[in-house]
């Protein structure tokens, strides 16, 4: 069996420390901004990185990603002290929370207003409904704030921004079918005249990778 690799060992032991964090509920302190759906603060005298529950607010690269980020630190400056609710975490440990004022409820909390002054999307796929955030993304698009005030109302969700962006270049990945073929090519030449009998089949499963 292969060593993990050095990320997988950091993923692995950041999710053994946050995994005893699922449920608890505690004040935040020394928030910093991420963007319109991420913050970092201590919680529980640990330093962690937490996505909001239930949202999905643009890219900072994307229409309306940064006045989401901006949205967000106003509402975490203009609420007082805050409260965090960890719901769980992902495969890197970073916790996911829902945030409200300590002096409310997890009723009126900063993820719901998010989604309901058009700042974020509902992303419900792994909870959330049960707050209410889809109903408030309904209103937001009803009343065409935030992100539904533009003509292509919503525009590209975040999730399909994100999935684009991490497709690799065409052309870089054809380049490199090439400078792979090439070596090959050579390495059967070495090799000697028998070796060659195999570059039909090799230019034929190559073809099919760049096509």
């Amino acid at each position: 069996m292969l060593p993990a690799s050095p990320l997988r060992r950091t993923c692995a032991g950041l999710v053994d420390r946050q995994t005893s964090l699922k449920g608890s509920k505690a004040q935040i302190t020394n928030i910093g901004m991420v963007d319109g759906d991420s913050i970092e603060c201590d919680f529980q005298r640990i330093r962690v990185r937490v996505r909001l529950y239930g949202i999905d607010a643009p890219e900072l690269r994307q229409p309306g990603g940064a006045e989401s980020a901006e949205n967000l630190n106003s509402m975490v400056w203009g609420s007082g002290a805050l409260m965090m609710e960890v719901m769980g975490h992902d495969r890197c440990g970073r916790l996911i929370g829902l945030l409200y004022p300590a002096r409310s409820n997890r009723n009126n909390s900063l993820n719901l207003r998010m989604a309901r002054d058009g700042h974020a999307y509902a992303y419900t796929r792994f909870g959330g409904a049960e707050l209410g955030i889809n109903s408030a993304e309904q209103d937001a698009q009803s009343a065409r704030r935030g992100i539904w005030r533009s003509a292509r109302a919503g525009g590209e969700r975040p999730w399909e921004y994100r999935n684009r962006s991490r497709k690799p270049d065409a052309s870089m990945s054809t380049a490199m079918v090439i400078i792979v073929l090439l070596v090959v090519v050579a390495l059967l030449a070495f090799l000697g005249v028998e070796a060659l009998e195999y570059l039909p089949q090799l230019l034929e499963y190559v073809a099919r990778l760049i096509g």
